[in-house]
């Protein structure tokens, strides 16, 4: 993706919940192809295939609920890129809520937000923890791929459909203040992220052909 395309999306940012919520469902998202990244032979992977299908003819609750930790973490995402637009050396960052970028009809992401340096682009992904635990396994982590696979598969599916060279994880806590985690591209993950998102929306399209005949 083209820095001008990249910087339309977030020019159309802060659209409804609704209408967000809308765009992802029944899609492969970044926020969960963590899901996919240990085979297709797992319940987890079996499991959200069938949601992503059954999601794509209208089946799923139509809940708008959110919980205290996303109301947190949408309050916090904002001041976390505020600090970080802060730190000496940082090129122009672009960021916004409520973006959809697609990936082809089935999949796509919500990027937080992208920086513009030195003729590359880096991906930020905002993780602000609600609780104890999850604050101190990103924050002690050497490894991102082992401890919090979720992250890193997030950050990798956003640096494939963004054409991101780098990612950086942005964590932020009231009490602690900004920590920057570094996510290099290793090409490896990017092709292996690419082949399970095809293969699971394969996967999905033929789930939901054979919805449509019941």
């Amino acid at each position: 993706m083209d820095t001008s395309a990249l910087i339309d999306y977030f020019n159309q940012a802060d659209i409804s919940y609704d209408v967000w919520a809308e765009q992802r469902r029944g899609k492969v998202t970044a926020s969960l192809v963590h899901k996919l990244m240990k085979g297709f032979n797992n319940e987890t992977a079996k499991t959200y295939i069938k949601t992503v299908a059954g999601e794509s003819i209208g089946i799923y609750d139509d809940d708008n609920y959110q919980s205290p930790a996303m109301i947190a973490g949408t309050i916090n995402e904002y001041t976390a890129m505020q600090e970080y637009c802060k730190l000496p050396d940082i090129g122009q960052v672009i960021y916004g809520s409520k973006i959809f970028v697609p990936l082809g009809e089935n999949a796509g992401v919500s990027p937080d937000g992208v920086e513009l340096k030195d003729f590359e682009k880096i991906y930020l992904e905002v993780k602000c923890p609600f609780t104890p635990n999850k604050y101190v396994e990103l924050v002690l982590s050497d490894n991102l791929k082992k401890d919090r696979p979720d992250v890193y598969w997030q950050c990798v599916m956003n640096m494939l459909v963004l054409d991101c060279q780098a990612a950086k994880v942005l964590v932020y806590h009231p009490k602690k203040g900004l920590r920057v985690i570094d996510v290099p591209r290793i090409e490896e993950d990017v092709i292996e992220c690419q082949e399970a998102i095809n293969k699971a929306v394969e996967l999905k399209l033929q789930l939901t052909e054979k919805l449509l005949d019941v």
